[in-house]
């Protein structure tokens, strides 16, 4: 018997808001985070952060296959809490 019950996770289905992750409520406090979590944190779409971190404007760290961006480097991009040192 053939399913003809549409597939709820279709790309065209899918829910564009929920294509960042939200960062961790503690994510000052961490050494890094996902390229999704910056890109809530910037407030840009997950595209958009994925071409900046290509074009070098957000800075990353790549360990084994995994794409990070260090908090330390992103708050100094964005100048938050004056200078670091």
């Amino acid at each position: 018997m053939t399913n003809n019950a549409p597939n709820s996770t279709a790309p065209h289905q899918m829910n564009p808001t929920l294509t960042t992750s939200p960062p961790p409520s503690d994510w000052k406090e961490r050494a890094t985070i996902t390229v999704p979590q910056a890109a809530t944190v910037l407030g840009v779409s997950r595209s958009s952060a994925y071409e900046a971190v290509h074009r070098h404007s957000i800075p990353t760290v790549r360990i084994g296959r995994r794409l990070l961006v260090p908090v330390g480097a992103l708050l100094d991009l964005l100048n938050v809490g004056g200078p670091r040192g």
